[in-house]
């Protein structure tokens, strides 16, 4: 998954389909009307379990880098191969949630100008995902969230190889 995923649910299709609470539908309207394209950092809704059933939430799609890594993009998706050990071990054990979306993008090409490919399926798809949180820049806390991901061995793995890998 490079960088771009959809989810245009309306927030009670998501209550619906993920049978989760989370307030009112319509405490969420001005907040989440869906979108065609979630870019890294910007909030879309996660389902996680905190002990007492699923809950819906809005959430940004970022996470926090360690201080060892190296400046650039923020970390948006973990490898499902490394996800039992080190840095992402805490999270794995205790702060799964899924990532609702209608599809994703992957693209191909040079730098610029790069094709979109749009892969999705007839209903809602449900990433699996990793949330913490986390100290923004400006001091504030956040719920963040990244999509677990694997090597491309569908029909995505037909255009992922142009994509940059992280």
């Amino acid at each position: 998954m490079c960088g771009r995923f959809a989810n245009d649910a309306k927030t009670g299709e998501l209550f619906r389909e993920y049978v989760a609470g989370g307030g009112n539908p319509e405490d969420w309207a001005s907040a989440w009307n869906g979108a065609y394209s979630i870019a890294p950092t910007q909030d879309a809704p996660i389902v996680r379990d905190r002990g007492e059933g699923r809950i819906l939430e809005l959430v940004r799609w970022d996470w926090q880098k360690p201080a060892n890594r190296l400046p650039g993009g923020p970390i948006i998706n973990a490898r499902m191969e490394k996800l039992a050990q080190g840095f992402w071990a805490p999270a794995f054990s205790a702060a799964r949630c899924i990532v609702p979306m209608r599809g994703y993008f992957e693209w191909t090409g040079d730098k610029t100008p790069k094709t979109p490919h749009f892969l999705h399926g007839d209903g809602l798809l449900s990433a699996a995902g990793l949330t913490w949180s986390m100290e923004l820049p400006n001091g504030d806390k956040s719920r963040c969230f990244v999509v677990i991901t694997r090597e491309a061995r569908d029909a995505s793995g037909e255009v992922h190889t142009g994509c940059r890998r992280s």
